[in-house]
C-alpha cells in the first residue's frame, strides 16, 4: 500500500459489525460505482469518486431519509415526494451519463 500513499486502518477481523456505517458506505460505493466503471489512474478514480459523492449527497434519494437527499435533510428542505405518472416522463442523466433516471416532464 505504500506505493499509493494509502494508510491502512485495520478493524477487528471477520467482524464487519464493528464499523457498520463505514461498511455500508463502502458496499454502496462499490456496488453503485466501482463495479460499474473503469478508472485509469488515481486522478481518474478521484475525479469519479468526487462526482459520485456529489451525486450521492445532492441527487440520490435515500430510503432511510424518507426518500430525501442528505443535502435536503441538512438544509431542512424536506420534500414530500409522490409517485410520478408514467404517462409523461423524460430521462435525467447524472455523473456524466453514468446514471439515467426517469423524471416527470
Amino acid at each position: 500500500m505504500n506505493a499509493l500513499d494509502i494508510t491502512e486502518i485495520k478493524s477487528i477481523a471477520t467482524t464487519p459489525v464493528s464499523h457498520p456505517f463505514v461498511e455500508r458506505a463502502i458496499r454502496t460505493t462499490r456496488n453503485e460505482l466501482l463495479d460499474q466503471v473503469l478508472f485509469f489512474n488515481k486522478y481518474d478514480l478521484q475525479n469519479k469518486l468526487n462526482n459520485y459523492q456529489q451525486y450521492y449527497n445532492e441527487t440520490r434519494a435515500h430510503s432511510s431519509l424518507g426518500m430525501n437527499t442528505p443535502k435536503e435533510m441538512a438544509s431542512g428542505e424536506i420534500i414530500s415526494r409522490k409517485c410520478a405518472s408514467i404517462d409523461n416522463y423524460a430521462w435525467q442523466s447524472y455523473c456524466r451519463e453514468l446514471y439515467k433516471f426517469p423524471i416527470t416532464a
